[in-house]
């Protein structure tokens, strides 16, 4: 009796250091796996953005508070990040930060600017519309203005580019471009102009009306870059009249003396063309190394 009351006492005993033992060797071989997990969460690419009621009950009835943290944090998303990635959460984070502080006029303008160039025209057209109704139009600065280039030479949508250009050149300090701009949409509403014709007519009243030198010498290089890719793109037309294709790379045509040599980007940007449409796009940043 004695010898089965203590094997009754000792087996809870050895089963648990059984557990014990198993539980620490299975720690200790997925130790790397844990830290690996870890680091990854620690080291997301892309960050985590709540949902906005999420953010409005978090807020303690100070939403605007919450919108200058991920303010802050989009800097950071943007400024430590790839100079050459596409950012797919700029747009969301831009979105949620003017819902929950819809008069911060700094998140509008940059989204403007930026967004288009990130593959996320939709997302830079809706700012620009939701500024129209909460932000009253002596504060709306360039918003107009950016709003309106963005269906000019995004969205291809004249009516609505002359409309927000004229609205621009209402306000106060508005650019000096704003008025002829309105003009140069209006131009566009029933004739057929191609889009770079138009892209360089906007640069080039850009350039005209510039009110410092660094906007005049930005406003001057795109001018040239989009005259460049027109230029590239008549010739990849010329060189599929002659062969029935379209060339498959720009070098295509330096090699079959086309022309002499790939344009430097006065912008720093990297020419690429499009073999099935022959159209040449900008997107990409040059690489410094």
């Amino acid at each position: 009796m004695k010898a089965t009351r203590l094997v009754t006492w000792l087996l809870p005993f050895f089963c648990l250091a059984l557990i014990v033992g198993a539980q620490t060797g299975f720690d200790n071989a997925n130790s790397d796996l844990k830290i690996a997990v870890k680091r990854a969460y620690l080291n997301l690419p892309e960050p985590i953005i709540p949902s906005i009621p999420a953010l409005r009950a978090l807020s303690l009835g100070h939403p605007p508070l919450v919108a200058d943290l991920l303010w802050i944090q989009t800097i950071q998303y943007f400024g430590s990040g790839n100079p050459y990635g596409d950012y797919p959460s700029l747009g969301r984070l831009l979105d949620v930060i003017t819902q929950l502080d819809p008069r911060f006029e700094e998140p509008y303008e940059f989204g403007l600017v930026v967004l288009p160039f990130m593959h996320q025209t939709d997302s830079a057209i809706l700012l620009g519309e939701r500024a129209q109704t909460t932000i009253p139009a002596d504060e709306r600065g360039y918003i107009d203005f950016y709003h309106a280039s963005n269906y000019l030479l995004n969205v291809k949508d004249y009516k609505l580019a002359a409309k927000y250009y004229k609205q621009s050149s209402e306000e106060p300090n508005h650019p000096g471009a704003a008025a002829q701009l309105a003009g140069v949409a209006l131009d566009h509403v029933n004739q057929t102009s191609s889009d770079r014709d138009i892209a360089i007519n906007y640069w080039q009243t850009v350039e005209k009306n510039a009110q410092t030198d660094d906007e005049r010498e930005r406003a001057s290089n795109w001018a040239v870059e989009m005259q460049l890719v027109k230029s590239l793109e008549e010739v990849a037309q010329t060189f599929k009249q002659d062969t029935g294709r379209y060339p498959n790379t720009l070098q295509e045509l330096v090699d079959k003396r086309y022309i002499k040599a790939i344009p430097d980007s006065p912008v720093q940007r990297v020419f690429t063309l499009d073999s099935q449409t022959g159209k040449v796009s900008f997107d990409e940043l040059q690489n410094p190394n």
